[in-house]
């Protein structure tokens, strides 16, 4: 101790007076006694120095350590929320916005879901406890290494900006469709259940970290007028999905039909009024070939686009076709009788078929010329099947956001080059791979085949990534035989039935019983043969069977040559003897369904075993009796090319069309031939205005040097010369019911029903929905889009008090 520096300090400044006062002894002790009293108050003030520090320490420690677990939260939440607004993009709806929303329901005593997002409180996100550095609690003491830390997410929603004064959070899942902002508190913890998960008081939150999102997700309605030739056939037929054909006598197809009183350009509507009697036979032939007789109305359908998403319950048209909403992704396909029995023998005309009426925008149709079937009135929507993961029982039709278009329209060496119909197949957005690209072989049939996964399908199937439907084996490797094939086919279901039952596959539209009327829906479904349904009826099938413009790929480039206004194409009789238009046989890729006729009609086990049919060689006729062409006029201005038509037989026979007068004809002598002029659809030479819509009637034609079109002719065409329709002579005078040829001067035909017709227009596009045409109508839709951004508006991240907010 005597040699500190403190002793000898206190010895030089009291010794002496202490000396002086207490003598030695009494000195030195009370220097010792103020040697101990100096080195013991030191000592406490330290001590108190190093407690007054390690405490916030402590504190400083856990808080840091809190924070970090609270913004550990926030990002947590911040990833959920844009990664399942990513997910909702390309919604149709903003009520997609309840998928913002887990599945699974939280429960906060239950540990088996700590860590998992959950739905909580009715329309808020909840993710509790999640450990960061421990699972099992330690006990609540001061330590200096990593305590034990969790966090907790709450993801609240508004329809308006959170901080504001009158916010509102959204606690309705229903309501959430009109979120716009997103409120993300991410809360840490230490120590969060000191006496362990299952026993004890949790903690309050040590840190909160909060953060506003705004959404933005919205809608965009844009309201556009439409124009377009009315229904998809000559006669506002619409779509068949087969014939319109009925075997019952007191339904047959050929009829006089008295249009007596009905307006130009319009379609009838009241009581269906025949002027003769219909109850001896099925069909007035006398009729027909005195140009009287007509398509029975009776007898048509019309298919109509549902409003609503289809499911497998059954729904009245009031409900399907809700003229307050517009088809959308998911819309289903019901078929309506043009006209129906209202009870004994009055018959009334189904205002829903109507082409110019409140549901035009719903019935009108497009075979467009990528073979798909296109709502007129939305042409980004697209008639799809079924897949191949559903091999089994009918499924409904549906409409679905068309897909990339491929074919000889977008690719000259579609039928020439493999690889071109191998890009079609690799593409997973192809409409082939969509399964909304459709053939016609008296009715529609999926473009794509589906094979069994054997032998060198297998090895075919390969070559596709797996996503792909080739690789299941759809639409590869030729067509095996003994049943091992299935096609997809669109048909109806029996009338009245919900979509996805059984019903009567001889479907026609007489046999939709209507009291007043009922809907039948449009189902597809995969078959390996179709002896069981309309695409059997054979002969029944060729005086009323109808596609509609465009009849897909059919055209020039296919070798065919189809009226624009009806879809039929010009067709050489078996014996060769006789022209007359029909339903063309629209073919696609390595599939030709007239090629597979017996296999598909059930006629026979002829499949042949991956071996494709020979649709890609041009020269072969063996098949299809439609095989027609012509020196094209290729000019920019449809100034016009002379040329013969030619059409070919079975054999490849060439057979002339030959014009004397009206009459069209055939020869087999080039020098007997005659002589067209044909006209793309670029000819401007001629105009004429109707009701404000200019046309060009010399478009698309043939013509003579006498002014003379060649001309598509049904049941009941007339020519009228004069404005009101008086100057009436008819022109149709076949007994079978076929389409025929004639030489009608440019521009003056009329239907049946008065209205001026495009059937002198042949190969040529025809213009839904911008130009309008001769006997067009016009409607207004509203197009919705939906916008659900997964980038969000992110406010500032701030600490927020625990009391103003629902953490």
């Amino acid at each position: 101790m005597k040699q500190t520096g403190l002793w000898s300090r206190l010895n030089r400044k009291y010794r002496a007076k202490l000396r002086e006062r207490m003598g030695e002894r009494g000195a030195a002790m009370m220097l010792a006694i103020l040697f101990v009293m100096v080195v013991l108050t030191t000592a406490a003030l330290v001590m108190t120095t190093l407690f007054a520090q390690a405490i916030p320490y402590k504190s400083n420690k856990e808080n840091s350590q809190a924070n970090y677990a609270a913004e550990s939260g926030l990002e947590v939440g911040l990833s959920y929320l844009q990664e399942t607004l990513e997910k909702l993009q390309g919604a149709s709806s903003l009520d997609a916005l309840l998928g913002l929303l887990p599945a699974t329901s939280a429960d906060t005593s239950n540990s088996a879901k700590d860590g998992t997002f959950t739905k909580y409180e009715g329309a808020s996100v909840l993710l509790n406890h999640v450990a960061l550095n421990k699972v099992d609690s330690v006990a609540d003491t001061a330590s200096y290494t990593p305590d034990d830390l969790s966090y907790r997410v709450r993801i609240n929603f508004y329809k308006d900006d959170p901080d504001g004064a009158s916010a509102t959070m959204i606690t309705n899942p229903s309501d959430l469709k009109d979120t716009q902002y997103a409120e993300i508190i991410g809360t840490g913890f230490v120590n969060r259940y000191k006496d362990g998960r299952a026993s004890g008081d949790a903690r309050q939150p040590q840190a909160l970290k909060r953060a506003v999102c705004k959404i933005g997700a919205s809608t965009d309605t844009t309201t556009t007028t439409h124009s377009a030739v009315a229904g998809g056939g000559r006669m506002g037929m619409g779509f068949y999905a087969a014939a319109p054909y009925n075997r019952l006598d007191s339904q047959f197809v050929w009829v006089p039909v008295d249009y007596t009183g009905v307006n130009l350009g319009s379609d009838p509507s009241g009581e269906v009024k025949f002027s003769a009697a219909v109850s001896s036979d099925r069909t007035d032939f006398d009729g027909l070939e005195k140009g009287v007789a007509t398509l029975n109305p009776v007898n048509r359908t019309c298919m109509l686009a549902t409003t609503i998403p289809v499911t497998n319950e059954k729904k009245t048209i009031a409900e399907n076709l809700d003229l307050s909403k517009t088809p959308q992704a998911g819309s289903g396909l019901v078929l309506l009788p043009a006209a129906y029995n209202a009870g004994g023998d009055t018959y009334k005309y189904t205002e829903e078929c109507r082409t110019d009426g409140a549901y035009s925008s719903l019935n009108a149709w497009v075979y467009y010329k990528d073979n798909s079937i296109r709502l007129a009135s939305n042409m980004n929507l697209c008639v799809t099947g079924v897949s191949v993961e559903d091999a089994d029982g009918k499924a409904p039709a549906t409409l679905q956001k068309c897909g990339t278009s491929y074919g000889v329209r977008y690719q000259s060496d579609y039928y020439t080059d493999e690889a071109a119909q191998q890009a079609e197949k690799s593409d997973p957005d192809s409409l082939l791979n969509k399964y909304q690209k459709w053939i016609f072989y008296n009715g529609f049939i999926n473009a794509g085949y589906w094979n069994e996964m054997t032998g060198e399908v297998s090895a075919e199937a390969a070559k596709y990534k797996s996503p792909l439907p080739e690789s299941k084996g759809y639409s590869v490797a030729g067509v095996q035989r003994d049943k091992k094939t299935r096609f997809q086919r669109l048909e109806a279901t029996h009338y009245g039935a919900a979509p996805n039952n059984e019903g009567d596959p001889h479907f026609a539209g007489g046999n939709i019983k209507a009291t007043p009327y009922e809907q039948a829906y449009m189902v597809t479904k995969w078959t390996s043969n179709f002896s069981d349904s309309y695409f059997s009826n054979g002969a029944d099938m060729e005086d009323a069977t109808a596609s509609f413009s465009q009849a897909g790929e059919a055209g020039y480039l296919t070798n065919q040559i189809v009226n624009s206004s009806s879809g039929f194409c010009t067709v050489l009789s078996a014996d060769g003897k006789s022209v007359y238009t029909d339903t063309c046989d629209v073919r696609t890729g390595d599939f030709d369904a007239k090629c597979y006729q017996k296999s598909i009609m059930g006629q026979g086990f002829d499949f042949v075993t991956t071996h494709f049919c020979p649709t890609a060689d041009k020269e072969n006729f063996n098949f299809t009796s439609d095989r027609a062409d012509y020196d094209e006029d290729s000019s920019a201005d449809g100034s016009g090319k002379t040329t013969t038509i030619r059409l070919y037989d079975t054999n490849g026979g060439v057979h002339y069309l030959k014009a004397e007068g009206s009459a069209v004809g055939l020869t087999t002598d080039i020098n007997d031939a005659t002589k067209f002029t044909r006209y793309n659809e670029n000819n401007k030479t001629k105009s004429v205005t109707i009701d404000g819509k200019t046309q060009y009637p010399w478009a698309g034609t043939f013509q003579t040097a006498s002014d003379l079109c060649l001309t598509e002719i049904y049941p009941g065409d007339y020519v009228a010369n004069d404005e009101n329709g008086k100057d009436i002579k008819r022109q149709y005078n076949r007994k079978d019911g076929h389409a025929m040829l004639k030489m009608l001067k440019c521009g003056a035909n009329r239907d049946v029903r008065g209205r001026i017709i495009k059937s002198q227009a042949w190969n040529a596009d025809v213009d839904y929905g911008h130009k309008g045409g001769f006997g067009s109508y016009t409607w207004t839709t509203e197009t919705t889009t939906v916008t659900i951004p997964s980038n969000t508006n992110l406010s500032a991240v701030v600490d927020s008090n625990v009391s103003k907010t629902k953490w």
